[in-house]
């Protein structure tokens, strides 16, 4: 082979292969959320008793998958609903020996993995040697079917660095966003995150291709805690790669409702986070639902510009996530 064709191939290599560290474009948007629960039923029930449009189950049967690489047959029953512009994968499993049942046993109920989506077999593969080439394992692989198709899933074991499970998905089974996916006009904003450390999960994901995470620790007013006044205090690490912004949490005041989900399901996803035009009405409409505020504040001058205001909704009795409501002075 002369030096002229040997360059050629190396620069259609590298044209095609990302390098370790450089992450591919689909990480800019997550497809949705693996969520795993106890009862099926009761948690889709609850989300549509606050005004979340019903969920579409799906005849998922025994299927063949593979799980840390051992072929073995996984059953479960599957449902896919929206909560606002959040597409969530709700997974029941019915047999033991899988990602999820683990997943349940050791954590609880809760979203599982965030899942991207890729546009070939080629483009999953060319991730999964990416993300294998710096130490990431193949953690399960399975097929889910709809009747809107087929979906391909790779779940990759980021868990003990990353705290979660990150997963590629191939195929569709999501129909079209519904008009009213969220009551009050709630908009989907933020993926959240407790860790016991920051700097670890930053470090980690970075190592990945994910940006580096921004810590900031700014002052926060009229905190309260179950209802009563509260001086709680946390560390807050920003990524902002994607069209959702993460948020990462580490505690370093209590009580609060972080030390509250180590304590009861470690370090993991904690909250989906929405924007809402009204934080009152938006309190008060889950209140009169029977789902309180846990836990509340804000930050910046009262009144002003830049200023705002955040509340904990209780959510997490219905399936282990808690919703965040947050609301910004209009400038």
């Amino acid at each position: 082979m002369s030096m002229r064709a040997f360059v050629g191939i190396l620069i259609v290599v590298f044209a095609i292969v990302p390098a370790l560290g450089q992450l591919p474009d689909f990480y800019t948007e997550v497809d949705s959320v693996t969520w795993v629960v106890k009862d099926l039923d009761s948690v889709i029930k609850g989300w549509q008793e606050l005004g979340f449009p019903a969920a579409e189950l799906l005849s998922q049967g025994p299927a063949q998958s593979s799980f840390r690489g051992e072929a073995n047959e996984f059953s479960a029953r599957v449902a896919i609903g929206y909560l606002g512009q959040y597409r969530v994968l709700w997974i029941q499993p019915e047999s033991q020996g899988n990602a999820f049942s683990e997943f349940l046993q050791k954590n609880g109920e809760g979203v599982f993995s965030l899942n991207y989506a890729v546009d070939s077999p080629s483009q999953l593969n060319q991730e999964v040697s990416r993300l294998e080439s710096l130490g990431v394992d193949t953690l399960q692989k399975m097929t889910l079917k709809s009747g809107s198709g087929e979906l391909e899933f790779v779940s990759l074991d980021t868990v003990e660095g990353g705290t979660l499970a990150l997963a590629l998905v191939r195929g569709a089974i999501f129909g079209t966003l519904p008009q009213d996916a969220a009551p009050l006009g709630m908009r989907a904003v933020q993926y959240a995150f407790v860790v016991e450390k920051i700097q670890p999960a930053s470090d980690y994901w970075e190592r990945l291709g994910f940006p580096k995470m921004q810590v900031t620790h700014g002052p926060l007013t009229d905190l309260t805690y179950r209802g009563k006044p509260a001086q709680f205090d946390q560390y807050l690490g920003w990524q902002r790669h994607g069209k959702i912004v993460f948020e990462w949490i580490e505690s370093i005041q209590g009580p609060n409702v972080y030390l509250e989900h180590l304590a009861a399901h470690g370090e993991g996803f904690h909250h989906l986070a929405f924007m809402v035009e009204d934080m009152d009405k938006a309190v008060a409409y889950f209140d009169s639902r029977g789902i309180p505020c846990s836990q509340s504040g804000g930050w910046g001058e009262k009144g002003k510009s830049g200023s705002g205001r955040f509340a904990y909704i209780d959510t997490a009795s219905i399936g282990g996530v808690t919703v965040e409501l947050l609301w910004n002075y209009p400038d």
